[in-house]
């Protein structure tokens, strides 16, 4: 999934590390849906296999992004354009705490995954559906500034790794 763009030496990663672990907090809530809930039983056969191979997919591909940060080959983060102001840095204490904003970005992909599945009711009226689309939107911002705090974090500590090499 790395793509070769070139800059000062090192190639640009598609994706960083933070939305990497997204996707594996992603692809885990999907395979618990179809290992547990009754309304995916009929995907359990053929997609469940699909669903396991992408999360060991991005199992390897997370290991193979942190050796090569590690060894200096790859550009760490990418600079973001946002069209939203950010809400939620009230995370930053956390910043060290790798292990925290992973937890928190869980929580928040279960949250988004329960508001998504509440939006596509069709037993309600528009404004309530209206109303959990707002939380959505609340909850994708959390959900991306995670992943930025979750880069800046990993950033931080392989340039610290770097650095006492």
């Amino acid at each position: 999934m790395l793509v070769k763009f070139f800059n000062m030496g090192l190639i640009n990663m598609a994706e960083t590390m933070g939305s990497l672990i997204d996707k594996l907090i992603i692809t885990k809530i999907r395979e618990w849906h179809i290992k547990t809930n009754d309304k995916y039983s009929k995907l359990r056969s053929g997609k469940l296999n699909i669903v396991i191979e992408e999360k060991n997919d991005l199992i390897l591909e997370i290991d193979e992004v942190l050796k090569k940060c590690i060894r200096g080959e790859i550009k760490i983060k990418r600079p973001k354009v946002k069209l939203y102001c950010s809400q939620n840095r009230e995370l930053n204490q956390d910043k060290i705490h790798m292990g925290r904003l992973i937890e928190k970005l869980a929580e928040t992909n279960m949250a988004l995954w329960n508001l998504e599945d509440e939006a596509r009711r069709t037993d309600v009226d528009l404004s309530y559906i209206g109303r959990i689309k707002q939380k959505i939107d609340k909850a994708n911002i959390q959900r991306n500034d995670l992943i930025d705090q979750i880069d800046e974090t990993f950033e931080e500590k392989i340039l610290e790794i770097i650095k006492n090499k």
